[in-house]
């Protein structure tokens, strides 16, 4: 199906994110169908759902889930179809054959119904490293790397300069691997999330799939390839059973850790984040006040787009408490003592109270 909507955008001509909204707006029909897409009440166009990138040189084309799919799918995930879910970096050339398979979208434990039932032992258990995605791909006889979204992103840009130099280090043309999908993690201090990595800078193998079987191979395999081609791989945890994963993300000892990406017999792939780690993405992410600074310089939608889907949920339940506040029909002093109780007394500083008088205040 996808291969089938890379041809379409071929024979339309499609080869700029321009072009693409503009010819997606008429073709909603044959999207859904190429999608497996059902659109129920509330669900967003199918059309807004996806973003192909393009290479400005080479005939590829890039397929990635967009910031609607991310923003709004988590309050109804059956619009993740099987189609959509593999737009995650996913690469074609111009006539639809497949060039990079990268690991599908997958959710957090507890996200969605497919994640809230687990079975009790997991497959294989790997630490879940917190920079950006690689996506290492063979085409036009050489090595070729692109981020989840774009071959041109700054990580795209430098990570591929390292993917350069580690080629060559290690004599990679002669390691045939032109069938794999090589994915590492890119580690370096502009790839910063939470966890601080003290300025390394490396790639970090996390998973490999074969373009020819469709296949994921497993920790072993990749533990010899990632020998044989120089780079580290990433460390897998001997657990036995889901219920230790869970207290052990519950540790609040654990301190600069993501968390665990475990993989099931049944096919699921799950993501595992220690509370810690939430929390202080919660702690340098979200706020209140951080919220009405951002709605009164008119940047809020854009800030919405970019928070994690662990923490969107909670980011849109605040918001829709600000403007409770602002659409109150109470006096001011009563809506000001609304906006100073949604946060704990020793949060409530001067600070804090000046922004609210002044999100109060704001006309937009």
């Amino acid at each position: 199906m996808l291969q089938q909507f890379v041809v379409e955008m071929g024979i339309a001509g499609i080869d700029t994110k321009q072009d693409f909204k503009l010819w997606a707006k008429d073709q909603e029909d044959i999207l859904e169908e190429l999608f497996d897409y059902e659109r129920g009440a509330d669900m967003p166009k199918v059309s807004t759902l996806v973003s192909p990138f393009f290479h400005k040189d080479l005939p590829l084309v890039g397929l990635n889930y967009s910031q609607v799919a991310h923003n709004v799918l988590y309050k109804c995930p059956q619009g993740w179809t099987t189609q959509l879910r593999m737009c995650r970096g996913i690469v074609f050339d111009r006539a639809g054959e497949l060039v990079a398979l990268p690991l599908h979208k997958f959710f957090n434990a507890g996200e969605n119904p497919e994640t809230k039932r687990l079975p009790g032992k997991p497959m294989e258990t790997l630490e879940k490293m917190d920079g950006h995605l690689g996506i290492i791909f063979w085409f036009n006889g050489c090595f070729h790397l692109t981020t989840r979204g774009s071959f041109y992103s700054k990580t795209a840009v430098f990570a591929g300069e390292m993917l350069q130099e580690m080629v060559e280090r290690n004599n990679w043309h002669e390691a045939e691997v032109d069938h794999l999908t090589i994915m590492p993690e890119v580690i370096h201090p502009d790839t910063q999330v939470i966890c601080d990595y003290g300025g390394e800078r490396n790639f970090t193998l996390i998973a490999v799939n074969d373009i020819r079987t469709l296949e994921t191979l497993s920790h072993d395999e990749i533990l010899k390839l990632g020998k044989k081609l120089g780079l580290r791989v990433v460390t897998r945890w001997p657990f036995t059973l889901t219920e230790q994963i869970l207290d052990q993300i519950k540790d609040p000892g654990v301190k600069n850790r993501e968390g665990y990406v475990v993989r099931y017999a049944d096919g699921r792939t799950v993501k595992f984040k220690f509370q810690t780690y939430l929390a202080e993405m919660r702690a340098r992410k979200l706020s209140y006040s951080y919220l009405m600074l951002r709605f009164m310089d008119g940047r809020i939608d854009e800030v919405m787009r970019m928070f994690p889907e662990e923490i969107l949920p909670e980011a849109e339940k605040m918001l829709a408490d600000l403007k409770k506040a602002r659409r109150m029909r109470r006096n001011i002093k009563l809506r000001r003592k609304y906006l100073y109780d949604l946060v704990p007394p020793e949060q409530s500083t001067p600070y804090y109270r000046t922004v609210c008088r002044n999100f109060l205040r704001y006309k937009k």
